[in-house]
């Protein structure tokens, strides 16, 4: 569970287009106060020096923190498909957050045959999956949102509890 700081900044999912090490990803939702408004903040939400909104007091939040030990991989897809997110785990919310954010898309994956653990797929077919740590995404496309989804699953099988910020 990190600390977030006064003056530290938060984006909303998909507003930032790159993850750095030390972004803290929200895997629950988050009250802040930003503007003098109480707001909150769902889960794929990032907190980093490169966001614009400034959280106003401190607060403790339930999310991953980037360490660049995590090993992720954006594979390059060839076929075109179009559908809805499937959540296989309902407790991943990072994914249920995906599943609304973005609805029905269209996306080139990859389509070989990969062994692991499908968190996520789109018509039957494996969008997220683990595998002996190593996080595969199965598209190179809507990285905004499927980077931090990516990372986010390091807090559901890290060892630790990530509590640096």
């Amino acid at each position: 569970m990190p600390y977030v700081d006064k003056n530290d900044k938060i984006c909303r999912p998909g507003e930032k287009s790159k993850i750095e090490i030390g972004d803290i990803i929200l895997v629950h939702p988050a009250l802040l106060k930003i503007r003098g408004y109480i707001l909150e903040f769902p889960p794929l939400s990032i907190i980093s020096p490169s966001c614009k909104e400034e959280i106003e007091t401190p607060n403790w939040v339930e999310g991953y923190t980037v360490t660049g030990k995590e090993k992720v991989l954006f594979l390059e897809g060839k076929k075109e498909i179009e559908g809805e997110i499937e959540v296989k785990c309902p407790k991943f919310l990072p994914a249920i957050t995906l599943k609304h954010a973005l609805g029905k898309v269209k996306l080139k994956i990859n389509d070989e045959r990969f062994d692991g653990i499908v968190l996520v797929g789109i018509n039957g077919l494996p969008l997220l999956l683990l595998k002996a740590g190593q996080v595969t995404v199965t598209t190179a496309q809507l990285k905004n949102y499927l980077e931090p989804l990516a990372y986010s699953t390091y807090y559901y099988i890290s060892s630790g509890n990530n509590e640096s910020s």
